[in-house]
């Protein structure tokens, strides 16, 4: 019947939207985003990309230690764009390629230690008053487990697996590359990661 036929079609085709976070802090209850990065590949064919930046909520707290990281400062995060608004934008682009109301057609949300950014972005959701996270997303793939477990697979064990010693390690950036934590650079070496390590 159609019912059929569209969820075998749904699950055959493969639609990954990678993302990255930019955070104010490790909590996604009590801290905010201040960045979000995406690409969106359908069938191995990169199909748009999006990058954000983002004003956190007032209920949001925001660590020094995070600002450090992603080398921002209150002032900057704080003039970005008001979250909903950003809201509004992504939801727009997803529902370029998924159907929220069809339970098979969904993405698989790809990240780089993504329990942390798919967390945080469902908490995201939320405090936008947004309850459907879930619409738009499957299960997820953690591109760090998946490295860890091809990686020690060929014999090889670093002394860690953050994003930027795997990279070191493929050969793809170094360690004090300039554009680490940027949302925009932390996909695309998470892109690379993942083809390298699936050869």
């Amino acid at each position: 019947n159609k019912r059929s036929c569209s969820i075998i079609r749904n699950v055959m085709i493969k639609k990954f939207c990678y993302i990255d976070t930019e955070t104010t802090g490790l909590d996604p209850t009590k801290n905010g985003i201040h960045e979000i990065a995406g690409a969106i590949v359908i069938d191995g064919k990169q199909k748009e990309e999006f990058e954000f930046k983002i004003s956190p909520f007032p209920i949001d707290e925001i660590e020094d230690k995070a600002l450090e990281i992603a080398k921002v400062t209150r002032d900057q995060i704080m003039s970005y764009e008001e979250p909903l608004e950003t809201h509004n934008r992504l939801i727009e682009i997803l529902g370029r390629y998924v159907d929220k109301f069809d339970k098979t057609d969904k993405f698989w949300f790809v990240a780089y230690n993504s329990p942390f950014d798919k967390e945080f972005m469902r908490s995201w959701f939320e405090k936008c008053g947004d309850k459907y996270f879930g619409s738009w997303f499957r299960l997820d793939i953690c591109v760090m487990r998946v490295a860890i477990h091809r990686l020690l697979l060929k014999n090889v064990q670093l002394d860690n697996y953050k994003l930027s010693s795997v990279a070191q390690h493929l050969g793809i950036a170094e360690p004090d590359d300039e554009r680490w934590h940027s949302s925009k650079f932390d996909i695309y070496v998470t892109r690379e990661i993942l083809k390298r390590v699936s050869v």
